[in-house]
């Protein structure tokens, strides 16, 4: 994985007038493993990639992660690998995939008789250049963990610290079971 952030922009963050040795290779490893504790927070990938992914369709919209999606290149049924017409719909910045064609009306109206059947889909999504506040909540939470490691390394936190937090909310998302 590549880091969110340059390390250049995170010696800005930590402030610090002098590096001694060694000092530029801890900041280098901090950036790497807070860009990834960050998506870990957020359970969500932000640089922009192709992604492959299989999801059980109920008939519903399906919601797709990684954010913003720039284009779906395939969608096929899994235990046919036919290909699956679809249509992407926008919705409050939300992306949307909806599925045409695949039940009766009479099956959509009776949400009892729905069995599911997994899907395979291939998109592009994520963000290219990665926005500016989430920049600045990596920046942060490298420069706090800088400064609790110097001291103790047991201090490092798993989370981050609530000024990061308040960046990186907006785009954390919630799982449902």
């Amino acid at each position: 994985m590549d880091p969110l952030i340059s390390v250049d922009r995170a010696r800005q963050a930590i402030n610090r007038t002098t590096w001694p040795n060694g000092e530029i290779s801890r900041v280098t490893t901090l950036v790497g493993v807070i860009s990834q504790a960050a998506e870990l927070w957020c359970r969500r990938k932000f640089a922009r990639a192709t992604r492959e992914l299989v999801l059980p369709f109920w008939g519903n919209p399906l919601w797709l992660p990684n954010g913003p999606i720039h284009s779906i290149t395939s969608l096929s049924d899994v235990t046919t690998n036919q290909p699956i017409p679809f249509e992407l719909i926008a919705s409050l910045g939300q992306i949307f995939l909806n599925r045409c064609g695949v039940w009766s009306e009479a099956e959509n109206n009776d949400s009892r008789e729905k069995k599911h059947i997994p899907v395979r889909i291939v998109y592009d999504g994520g963000f290219d250049p990665i926005p500016d506040d989430i920049q600045e909540a990596i920046a942060i939470w490298v420069a706090t963990a800088y400064w609790q490691t110097k001291q103790d390394p047991a201090l490092a936190q798993g989370s981050p610290p609530l000024a990061a937090a308040s960046f990186l909310l907006p785009y954390r998302r919630t799982i449902l079971t």
